[in-house]
């Protein structure tokens, strides 16, 4: 019985990953990406552009444990906030929007974000959008960034 079910979990990873937005293209390009070893990864992210970059973080957040490293290598480009901001207005899924206003707490931790009340008030606007525990803690992270925009 134990074996019917771990079989049964597989499948259920399986086809969620594969249902997922990293499955859609035809050469699943994040699965991919994933079977790299970790360093390959990182030298292969840093070559793409923010839109890649951005589906295979989403990519990466669906797996356990989570990829959350890519947060760091994308914020090393504070150019991308219009762009991010763009990102988490447009994403349907809640749960991925709380993952990528993320990658702002990382620009905050680092101090890229002071004084940009305009991308706090984005992101005010986005999350009193939302609902349930994504909403939560897309609001905890709000406020850890804008604790860090007012210093």
């Amino acid at each position: 019985m134990k074996s019917l079910f771990l079989v049964g979990l597989s499948a259920t990873l399986v086809l969620s990953i594969t249902n997922s937005d990293c499955g859609r293209k035809p050469n699943d390009a994040c699965g991919a990406f994933f079977r790299l070893s970790a360093q390959q990864q990182e030298i292969e992210f840093r070559k793409y552009p923010l839109g890649k970059q951005l589906v295979l973080y989403k990519c990466g957040m669906r797996l356990h444990p989570k990829t959350i490293g890519f947060a760091y290598l994308i914020a090393e480009d504070q150019s991308t906030v219009p762009n991010l901001i763009d990102s988490v207005k447009n994403e349907p899924d809640e749960y991925i929007k709380t993952d990528l206003i993320y990658i702002f707490e990382v620009l905050a931790n680092r101090g890229e974000l002071k004084g940009r009340h305009d991308v706090e008030r984005q992101l005010q606007n986005i999350v009193s959008t939302m609902h349930g525990e994504a909403k939560e803690r897309a609001a905890q992270s709000l406020l850890r960034i804008s604790q860090s925009i007012a210093q």
